[in-house]
């Protein structure tokens, strides 16, 4: 009898682990399992674009839950399926919404004519001629920037990301040679 009900269980649990596989309750663009049966999805960054707040060689953890009943506010690190190529997943933070106006010019970002206050923005050299410019987000899409913006390919080169791009939402940094570990900072 015991025998019967374990397996039944068995059987309960991995008809209801692919059910949730198949139906992507969180509208994840991943296809890692992990992302869209527990709700999360690990990554290790493997470039610059986004230091100081994630350095190369970081492994990361993002909610993949997040974005369920809600988008992406600005100021949030994401992570998503590259528009270019949908198989390699890249990882910005968001600085312009469906409908906004960004302007850049030089070190500054202004957003709907507000300039954004940016912390966690690095620039590698004071005197770099920047890509600048000004664009209107349309409906259904964001503008990501990489934190180092002098090496980030980002919205300014490739366009609007499209919000059926996105995966996950950075929570944390759980392993960095760097002493980078602990909650990811978001905001604006």
């Amino acid at each position: 009898m015991l025998r019967k009900i374990g397996i039944s269980l068995a059987l309960v649990t991995a008809a209801t682990a692919i059910g949730l596989y198949i139906i992507n309750p969180s509208n994840t663009a991943s296809n890692d399992p992990r992302a869209r049966i527990l709700g999360f999805a690990t990554y290790r960054i493997p470039a610059q674009s986004m230091v100081p707040t994630l350095r190369p060689g970081d492994y990361i953890v993002a909610g993949t839950y997040a974005y369920w009943k809600s988008d992406p506010a600005v100021g949030d690190v994401i992570t998503f399926r590259y528009p270019r190529k949908p198989d390699q997943n890249y990882v910005k933070r968001v600085v312009g919404l469906p409908g906004d106006t960004i302007r850049m010019a030089g070190t500054q970002v202004w957003r709907n004519g507000d300039l954004i206050n940016e912390p966690y923005v690095q620039y590698l050299s004071a005197n770099r001629a920047r890509r600048g410019g000004q664009w209107v987000v349309p409906d259904g899409h964001y503008f990501v920037l990489g934190d180092n913006r002098d090496t980030s390919a980002d919205s300014r080169y490739w366009g609007f990301l499209p919000r059926g791009h996105i995966i996950a939402k950075v929570n944390y940094v759980w392993l960095s040679d760097q002493d980078n570990t602990g909650p990811v900072k978001h905001g604006e």
